[in-house]
């Protein structure tokens, strides 16, 4: 009896502002570092390692042989490559 009694005062103390709290603030913690990390990936790295903004313009080699292409994609400072 005095057993059935001790669990339900701590687990009345857990709810009332004990573990429950600071397991809420962990999660909260956790959700807000989340959100961070995405902002500084979409914001500042992935522009940066995509070169976001930047555009090239690539002429149309279709129907050419290889060497012809090569020679338009090279006079672009484009490199060519055969494919399988």
């Amino acid at each position: 009896m005095m057993l059935l009694f001790a669990v339900q005062q701590a687990r009345a103390a857990r709810t009332r502002g004990g573990r429950v709290h600071i397991r809420w603030k962990r999660w909260l913690a956790v959700f807000v570092a989340l959100i961070l990390f995405y902002l500084l990936m979409d914001r500042i790295v992935m522009p940066a390692y995509t070169r976001h903004g930047q555009a090239i313009d690539v002429p149309d080699v279709t129907n050419m042989t290889f060497e012809t292409a090569r020679s338009v994609l090279e006079e672009h400072k484009l490199k060519a490559v055969k494919g399988g």
